[in-house]
């Protein structure tokens, strides 16, 4: 990726591929236009980054930035690093790229988009055992993707958000406190960070857990359904089995979208679950991630999740 030339062997054609930091072709020449213009992952990185640095106040070019950031994440999390502590410092001079444009760098998430950079979710895959995601202790605070080995996806935010439109407010971040261990700003951070957040929480429980996989769905506390599907992820193998049906947990929003559809409209609520800190209160340790789909018109518009008062709360995850 930093390499301002790379020379790759074989591939599924058995021949050379020429990448630079613009342009991406094959030895025979052979590749359509459409998929050399489209290029990899390293040449729209950069193109990226020259489209920003040339406009720094457009934000469809920042999108596009945002939208690098998100794949390297996603490439890079579907890796298998022989030593997990390396999570942080492995990938620590590519997030330098992004520093001039996306403020102070979390462990793995930045300032400037820190309610967009919470909504990653583990992106199980049952036919390969090793890429199941774990906790890793010590490494980085439960809300960054870095808390934990295997392939994260980015739920992309949604040009239909209707926290102004419809009254809501979105999440807004009060206080970050991720200290690095050494001198890289980039690299490994020391324990004890957190982020204090205030916003929508409702109270849910589990529903049921798929099995050995890390699929859970939610529902209203004492068994009541939900004003609509329900679905996410653990985000490890032990969140999932350190829960129950019947466990409760605390959904925290992070964005409400909506779009019209036949019967009214389709709202999509992004929720952060969370478990409480034995022994300190408005403390929470992130546990996984929903999306909650609500189909035409509730009793109240915006819907609630369930028929419990959702409250907006200050809590701090760690």
């Amino acid at each position: 990726m930093l390499a301002s030339r790379v020379l790759h062997f074989g591939l599924d054609r058995e021949e050379l591929f020429f990448e630079c930091n613009t342009h991406f072709n094959c030895e025979c020449v052979a590749i359509e236009n459409s998929e050399r213009d489209k290029g990899s992952l390293k040449t729209y990185l950069n193109r990226a980054l020259v489209a920003v640095e040339a406009e720094p106040n457009n934000p469809r070019k920042m999108r596009l930035l945002w939208k690098a950031y998100n794949l390297i994440c996603q490439n890079y999390t579907a890796r298998k690093l022989t030593r997990p502590e390396d999570t942080l410092p492995a990938i620590s001079s590519l997030m330098g790229k992004f520093s001039n444009f996306f403020g102070k760098y979390f462990a793995g998430l930045w300032e400037h988009t820190l309610i967009s950079n919470l909504q990653w979710y583990s992106a199980h895959r049952p036919d390969l055992q090793n890429f199941i995601p774990h906790r890793t202790h010590d490494i980085a605070p439960t809300f960054s993707w870095a808390s934990r080995t295997g392939h994260i996806c980015y739920h992309s935010p949604n040009r239909h958000c209707v926290y102004t439109e419809k009254g809501f407010e979105p999440a807004t971040v009060l206080d970050v406190h991720c200290t690095p261990l050494g001198n890289d700003p980039f690299g490994k951070v020391s324990s004890g960070g957190y982020i204090t957040l205030r916003g929508i929480i409702t109270e849910l429980e589990v529903k049921s857990i798929g099995g050995e996989s890390i699929f859970l769905k939610l529902r209203g506390i004492g068994g009541e359904e939900i004003y609509g599907s329900c679905d996410g992820t653990f985000d490890t193998i032990e969140d999932a089995n350190g829960a129950t049906a019947s466990t409760k947990v605390i959904c925290f929003e992070v964005e409400r979208t909506h779009r019209k559809i036949e019967s009214g409209e389709r709202w999509c609520i992004y929720v952060m679950v969370l478990r409480p800190v034995e022994g300190r209160k408005g403390y929470y340790r992130r546990i996984g991630f929903c999306k909650i789909e609500i189909e035409g018109r509730s009793y109240l518009d915006p819907p609630l999740i369930s028929k419990g008062i959702p409250e907006k709360r200050d809590i701090t995850i760690i």
